[in-house]
């Protein structure tokens, strides 16, 4: 039921953001993702697998403002709970668009958490960077690592590893 509502106001945020960058004339990026997420700390480790979208506008030539959502399905005594990233972030890329296929880029990310395990809310700081990497006009694929620090009801540290299929538009 949680994911549900989650998905529908993610749907929607991302929706209104990508509409009225259209509208405005503005450029931006949408992509959905997957890869997996290595917890760590207290004298262990867990992965656990990751999907997730997100949708942004360009704030300058080099600069992506987005919106993004993850999800991350996590097991425990036989039962399944996820775990919800809702956030956003700026993405800085290295080259020009038009300069070469592959373009480097580091980000800096923040939102807020949610678990289906108990409802317990929280928040997630994370940097990292990687590649978009063009396979047409305005498509490509788009590898990308993190570190993310999660807080409130406990903490942890994270190690997120994703593939992405990204489309741009109005460029």
């Amino acid at each position: 039921m949680y994911f549900s509502r989650t998905f529908r106001a993610l749907a929607f945020l991302v929706g209104t953001l990508l509409y009225t960058g259209v509208a405005f004339g503005a450029s931006g990026e949408v992509s959905a993702f997957g890869g997996g997420t290595t917890f760590t700390g207290g004298g262990g480790s867990a992965t656990h697998g990751l999907f997730g979208g997100s949708g942004g506008i360009m704030a300058h030539e080099r600069t992506l403002l987005f919106g993004e959502y993850s999800a991350i399905p996590i097991s425990v005594l036989s039962k399944s709970y996820f775990l919800s990233n809702f956030g956003g972030g700026i993405d800085y890329s290295f080259k020009d668009r038009g300069a070469s296929k592959v373009v480097p880029y580091a980000l800096v990310a923040a939102g807020g958490t949610h678990s289906s395990f108990g409802g317990a809310s929280g928040y997630y700081f994370g940097v990292g960077g990687g590649a978009r990497m063009y396979a047409g006009k305005n498509w490509g694929v788009k590898p990308e690592v993190r570190y993310q620090r999660y807080g409130g009801n406990g903490s942890a540290n994270a190690f997120t590893y994703t593939v992405g299929v990204f489309f741009q538009f109005g460029q």
